[in-house]
């Protein structure tokens, strides 16, 4: 009897089941372009009792309903900057797949003589890893760059220097559209000043990436994403700046094109640059029984030029797959004309002279690039491919006069050309998992790549010094592949990882070959948290990062130009790998807010540093080596709030304990350092904008020294207005304005003597900028925009 009913009820249950097995399917699209339309609300009714459900479009504008019961329904599909649109009534039967025909919705326009309105992404989008800052929602000054954009993201640190980092977090690594930024400069702030902000569509940053990420440098990861066209028109930005301080300038001007033809889409961009600044520095020394002392004070007049082209080619091959080809060319040519004045006592003899030195830096950088992604009918399923190739040609020289109370004597010059050059190959695939729902519970992600990196310096000095002349060349292949694997299990996520380097080295100096032994890195990864509340996120991450050593921390050439101060490279360093550990809590607040509270900690064994050390002759030579461990523990946090819809403002905070313990050098230092931001943005009315910033950073530890504090460290206050329907913009923007030049002081205790440097941070500058936006409608466009919605059938 028993077992008849449990058979009784086990039947009930699969014909149950069974009655609520049928699916909904459908694509949404945007009638004018024909572009998948991501983020849709669509809402499936039922006639019968009124419920409603509601999920979004994925990327391709594709959505699915899911144990949908039998019954009569209807679909209500609605999207900011878009007409609603619902369709006619319809029957679901038991265990049926309901493939609706392809939806096509209109933009909404205001008047035929107006930009057509499209939709607006939420500012912030909150993930379990980070954040996504929507940088196309919200308006950019005219005359804004890259650099400037990232200030008011949340979680992101900019220091004046153009130091970029992440709170909470250590080697940060930059991407612009997947490729790294230190490609186009030495530093990504490099191009990042020369980028303008109104060409990005977004930011994401990841505060503890995955095993798919290069475990060099990278503890924390920050992806940029420049704007694609999806209309078909010409569209394009005519820009100009002109800027001036007490001890700088600055003057640019460029142009962007975007043109869309059927299913390609074509984007270039040109600018011109040029720069001025002048630096002071001071320095003293004295060794520790005071019979030998330094006095040094030294201007540097720099100017520099920077002509930048890009050209970027999208294409769509069909619906699921795509192809990006890409061409970039960067030129940095700067000249430093340095004024050097000395005084040198030396057992109770008193040596002065000054010296007079015109240093020529010319770099050009080339960068091709190639990418191919194509995306599969199940949702969430992707295989990518990315080459690229790396070009750089880099030369520097100096010619140096001594002079003897105002007599000219001693004369130098030295040379140092380079190239650099850099083949990548990637091939990334994304495999869902899927339940017997037939929903996605998780996914496999798994990669390859190779980095091929050839390196040859010639250095020589005149007259000629042997062991200040030679040639170096350098060969770094990289073999990595990895694995992730993310799984969701109700409110928890799970995300490990593994990562495999093999890095083979070849070094020659002067034609003999240097030592290198190959070596390979397994580097783990595992990322856990869960959902709080269905708004707020707990989250904890462990991973390694790999420090490789550079180019101009490898190069064994001798640069003398201040001969009482010297520096050299090492070809022998080796790699240093860094354990990160980080907990944090994550709070969606009203408004689209964001608060993110967290603890962090790292260690670094044999990290490299550079240590100075005092030779017979009095020199101060400074030299890289694997020499020290440092150790890093803290807390942060970061906070973004719409206080009103006027006023959004920006927080961010970041303060710890670090130690550097360099036995070859007696340095231990230790101590506490906190930097804090804050930005805010203000919609004044009437096209007005209004933003600010200002930063501060206490003392700061060094390897072999200690910093001042600079309270403020930094500042900006801008307003910006909108011309002619938005049209055209112009900018005023005002950097350190109280203060033209701010003293920032460093003490350094090295083995056998103590130096002091003091550095005259030239900041201070005042701003124009004006922006005029080309915007050629065709006839094709306003035609299909103005189309009613309609239904057609799916290809």
């Amino acid at each position: 009897m028993k077992q008849g009913i449990l058979l009784l009820l086990l039947c009930n249950s699969l014909i149950a089941y069974a009655q609520t097995n049928s699916r909904i399917t459908g694509e949404v699209t945007d009638s004018a372009t024909q572009d998948p339309l991501p983020l849709v609300t669509v809402a499936l009714v039922s006639k019968t009792t009124g419920k409603t459900q509601s999920v979004f479009s994925d990327s391709l504008g594709r959505y699915n309903f899911q144990s949908v019961p039998s019954g009569t329904y209807y679909l209500l599909y609605s999207f900011i900057g878009y007409d609603s649109l619902s369709t006619d009534t319809f029957e679901i039967k038991d265990n049926l797949i309901e493939k609706r025909s392809k939806v096509a919705l209109n933009r909404k326009i205001t008047s035929l003589k107006e930009v057509t309105i499209t939709a607006t992404k939420p500012l912030l989008d909150i993930k379990a890893d980070g954040l996504v800052y929507n940088a196309a929602s919200e308006p950019q000054l005219a005359g804004s760059n890259t650099l400037d954009l990232l200030r008011k993201v949340p979680l992101v640190i900019v220091d004046p220097n153009g130091g970029i980092g992440v709170a909470g977090g250590s080697n940060t690594k930059v991407f612009i559209d997947g490729k790294p930024a230190t490609l186009y400069g030495n530093t990504p702030a490099d191009y990042l000043t020369l980028l303008p902000a109104d060409r990005i569509e977004k930011v994401q940053i990841i505060t503890q990436p995955s095993a798919k990420y290069d475990a060099e440098g990278t503890g924390t990861v920050i992806l940029i994403f420049t704007k694609k066209n999806r209309f078909k028109n010409l569209t394009g930005t005519v820009r100009t700046m002109a800027a001036a301080g007490s001890y700088r300038n600055a003057l640019q001007n460029g142009l962007s094109l975007f043109y869309k033809w059927k299913k390609i889409a074509l984007s270039t961009g040109v600018s011109y640059t040029s720069s001025m600044r002048i630096d002071k520095q001071t320095s003293s020394r004295s060794n520790k029984d005071h019979s030998s002392s330094l006095e040094q004070v030294i201007f540097d007049t720099m100017r520099r030029n920077n002509p930048t082209f890009n050209l970027n080619l999208d294409i769509e091959l069909d619906s699921l797959s795509s192809l990006n080809i890409n061409g970039t060319y960067v030129r940095w040519k700067t000249k430093d004309h340095i004024w050097q004045e000395n005084n040198l006592l030396h057992n109770m003899t008193n040596d002065s002279y000054d010296r007079n030195i015109f240093r020529l830096t010319d770099i050009s950088v080339y960068t091709t690039s190639l990418a191919y992604s194509r995306k599969f009918k199940q949702q969430g399923r992707e295989l990518s491919f990315l080459g690229f190739y790396n070009k750089r040609d880099r030369d520097e020289a100096y010619h140096l006069t001594q002079y003897q109370q105002s007599v000219p004597g001693y004369t130098e010059d030295f040379e140092n050309p380079s190239v650099n050059k850099e083949w990548s190959l990637q091939l990334d695939y994304v495999q869902p998992v899927i339940n017997d729902s037939n929903q996605q519970t998780g996914k496999w992600e798994t990669g390859i790549k190779v980095s091929l990196r050839n390196v040859i310096s010639d250095f020589q000095t005149f007259p000629f010094e042997q062991e200040r002349s030679g040639n170096f060349s350098y060969d770094q292949h990289v073999y990595a592949a990895y694995l992730n694997y993310e799984i969701t299990a109700g409110k928890w996520s799970f995300r490990p990882g593994l990562r495999y380097e093999r890095t083979m080295l070849n070094a020659y100096f002067n034609k003999d070959r240097v030592q290198i032994r190959p070596y390979g890195n397994l580097v783990p990864y595992i990322a856990v948290s869960r959902r709080i509340k269905d708004r707020d996120i707990l989250s904890f991450s462990y991973t390694q990062s790999i420090s490789r050593p550079f180019l101009s921390a490898l190069n064994p050439a001798i640069n003398s130009s201040d001969s009482l101060n010297i520096t050299k490279g090492n070809p022998e360093l080796r790699p240093a790998i860094t354990h990160q550990v980080e907990a944090a809590y994550t709070f969606t607040l009203p408004k689209n807010g964001f608060l993110r509270l967290g603890l962090y900690g790292s260690k670094t064994n044999n990290s490299l540093v550079q240590v100075t050390r005092l030779l017979p002759n009095n020199v101060a030579q400074t030299s890289w080596e694997n020499a020290g461990l440092d150790q890093k523990g803290g807390a942060f946090a970061s906070w973004n709030q719409p206080v009103s819809e006027k006023l959004r403002i920006t927080v961010n905070m970041n303060g710890g304990w670090q130690q550097f313990s360099i036995p070859s050098s007696a340095g231990n230092r230790s101590g506490w350092a906190i930097f804090t931001s804050f930005y805010f943005n203000y919609n004044m009315g009437k096209g007005y904008n209004m933003e600010g910033f200002i930063m501060a950073q206490s003392r700061r530890i060094e390897v072999q020294g200690i910093s001042s504090v600079i309270i403020p460290q930094y500042y900006l206050l801008a307003i910006g207005k909108k011309l002619w329907t938005d049209k055209a913009g112009i900018s005023l923007r005002m950097d350190s304005f109280l203060t033209p030049r701010q003293p920032f002081t460093s003490k350094y205790y090295y083995p056998g003597f103590i130096q002091t440097n003091i550095n005259y941070l030239s900041n201070q500058l005042f701003q124009f900028a004006f922006n005029w936006r080309l915007n050629v409608q065709t006839s094709e466009t306003k035609s299909r925009a103005a189309r009613k919605a309609q239904e057609v059938p799916v290809e």
